[in-house]
């Protein structure tokens, strides 16, 4: 009889030992799990700064791009002697007409002039904003290269920018 109380009692210890092991192995799953689903979050938060870093370099290309656009603009007009007669929409709409030329552009130019104290010469800005992420502004000149630092849209005249189909 006791050969079969200490058999029983060593087979109660031992299934009893199994099952504590299965919990501490289920501790074991759940926090890889919860460790593997941080991560994962950690990737998606990198991934759309990685996208949004791209949004901004992409939005300073089609800002430099409008840019040119309107000092070659601005440039006509002064060789004609009618840099007077130079309007911010009409530059405006001279850089979406050159944006629009790349494939897959979609979103809005933006542009300022200031008058300088030198010679009556025009500083012009030209900015970009995507509509994928409105949030995201390019600029030319002084684009902004951190997420951090990019600037508020102030253009005071805009056009949107579709490219064919």
């Amino acid at each position: 009889m006791k050969k079969i109380t200490a058999f029983t009692i060593a087979a109660i210890i031992a299934l009893g030992m199994t099952a504590c092991g299965d919990t501490e192995k289920s501790s074991e799953k759940e926090s890889k799990a919860s460790a593997v689903e941080s991560q994962e979050e950690n990737n998606e938060n990198s991934v759309n700064e990685l996208s949004k870093d791209e949004l901004l370099k992409s939005a300073n290309g089609n800002a430099k791009t409008g840019y040119n656009a309107v000092a070659e603009y601005l440039a006509d007009l002064e060789t004609q002697g009618k840099i007077a007669e130079a309007t911010e929409q009409a530059a405006a709409e001279c850089a979406a007409k050159e944006i629009s030329l790349n494939d897959g552009i979609s979103g809005t130019v933006g542009v300022s002039f200031e008058k300088s104290e030198d010679y009556d010469f025009l500083n012009f800005t030209v900015q970009f904003r995507a509509d994928e992420d409105s949030t995201i502004i390019g600029q030319y000149p002084d684009a902004a290269h951190e997420l951090e630092e990019i600037p508020q849209w102030s253009a005071k005249a805009e056009v949107p920018c579709k490219t064919a189909e």
